[in-house]
């Protein structure tokens, strides 16, 4: 075995659409637990938005003229959105979390079967210990750029789609 040093090469930086296409069909087997991410993020989105004018509500109605007039049954509401959006934030995290180590395995997997038909050579001058390590850490960077990145993006969208909306 090669005693050589294996040092990280830093490849340019510029965006590759061909590689870009490759890792992101990791993501075409989760598009049902996607299209519950994004569905739960909007969910979770709409409750959030409701939050300024409950605030208004809760000052207009009970604060300023100091009246407790229906005041159990907006706290009613307030509590329930709440429950609902800590179900939406469980439920957000959860699916993210299969996504992401589904994505992950299958990148492992398909390595793994790809350095088996490597030829021994190969294998000669890269020691295993720096195989793995890439192998590790590169299939954990794929899963969580697919995974939690969609969960950025998503949000992203519907922030500027609110403030567009709300004028902010």
């Amino acid at each position: 075995m090669s005693t050589a040093r294996h040092d990280e090469q830093e490849e340019g930086r510029s965006f590759d659409l061909a590689l870009a296409r490759r890792i992101s069909g990791y993501v075409a087997p989760y598009r049902g637990l996607v299209f519950r991410l994004v569905g739960i993020m909007t969910v979770f989105a709409f409750i959030d938005s409701f939050t300024p004018m409950l605030t208004k509500i809760a000052v207009d109605r009970f604060a300023v003229p100091r009246q407790t007039d229906g005041l159990a049954l907006f706290a009613l509401l307030c509590l329930t959105l709440a429950v609902i959006r800590g179900l939406a934030n469980l439920l957000m995290i959860r699916t993210g979390g299969l996504i992401y180590t589904g994505i992950s395995h299958d990148v492992r997997r398909d390595c793994f079967v790809h350095l088996q038909d490597l030829s021994f050579s190969y294998h000669d001058q890269h020691p295993v210990g720096w195989i793995l390590a890439r192998i590790t850490s590169d299939s954990t960077q794929v899963g969580r750029s697919l995974s939690w990145n969609l969960v950025d993006i998503v949000d992203a969208v519907e922030n500027v789609d609110h403030r567009t909306e709300s004028g902010g």
